[in-house]
């Protein structure tokens, strides 16, 4: 298909125009698309990947909600398969990341982990797509327990990231990735509670005993003394806040 085309090739030179023009011609297919056709589900997904993909360019938040009403209303068609209904899943929880990360939304946070758990329940007979949404729980977790310092929710990464390493064979290619998240999440719990089998889990050397939020080491003072501060970037919608690392938009910039 010509769109998925001019996507990749957007996505390869970081061109708006080629992302444009997909954007536009998936929207028309989607359009001509009658609504009991089953491809419709496929059309719609892919849209809202198409404008996932140009917001990663032009931080439009505007694409981040099209995204996201367009994955909804993929997912609450009836008569989905189970391989569209994780696709869909995954496009709809990462847009929902990307907002929350985007606007600081917490509800958005919220209903990506609940999509994201549901997708773990409905992949159980497929390992290897179990062990996907696994590891994108465990990010989701590890996010919240970044913005609110919930243990519960560091603990209950840790498990989705065992999961996933335990669905996963020793020759699969996604497993070295399954097993660092791991050996992330378990130094950042050994961090936090100072637990000694954490740390032998993932075989990595004791942090500090002053960690900062979810156990994640503080570095010395000396050495954030010595770094040169992070360049923020602009962008027609908004900027990105050299501290946080989030995009504000020019209302709240100018505010």
């Amino acid at each position: 298909m010509l769109a998925l085309t001019l996507r990749a090739r957007g996505e390869y030179r970081g061109s708006a125009a080629d992302l444009d023009e997909a954007v536009e011609r998936l929207t028309a297919v989607v359009a001509r698309t009658p609504s009991d056709e089953t491809v419709l589900v496929t059309q719609v997904r892919n849209l809202a990947s198409v404008l996932s993909s140009r917001f990663g360019l032009t931080h439009d938040p505007g694409d981040l909600d099209t995204t996201v009403a367009a994955a909804e209303a993929a997912l609450g068609r009836a008569g989905l398969d189970q391989r569209d209904r994780t696709s869909t899943v995954s496009t709809l929880s990462d847009a929902l990341r990307q907002r929350y990360e985007c606007t600081g939304a917490e509800d958005s946070l919220a209903r990506a982990i609940d999509h994201c758990c549901a997708a773990v329940r409905d992949g159980q007979g497929d390992p290897a797509e179990a062990a996907s949404q696994l590891s994108r729980l465990d990010a989701l977790l590890r996010l919240r327990c970044k913005r609110f310092e919930e243990a519960a929710d560091l603990d209950e990464a840790v498990a989705a990231s065992r999961a996933a390493v335990a669905a996963t064979t020793e020759r699969a290619p996604a497993r070295a990735g399954y097993l660092s998240n791991l050996a992330m999440g378990l130094r950042r719990r050994g961090g936090r509670t100072i637990s000694a089998a954490d740390l032998t889990a993932a075989k990595l050397p004791a942090p500090p005993l002053h960690s900062g939020r979810c156990g994640k080491p503080t570095m010395p003072a000396t050495s954030r003394t010595s770094l040169p501060p992070r360049p923020s970037s602009t962008t027609a919608h908004g900027t990105r806040c050299s501290r946080t690392r989030r995009w504000m938009p020019l209302a709240a910039r100018s505010s």
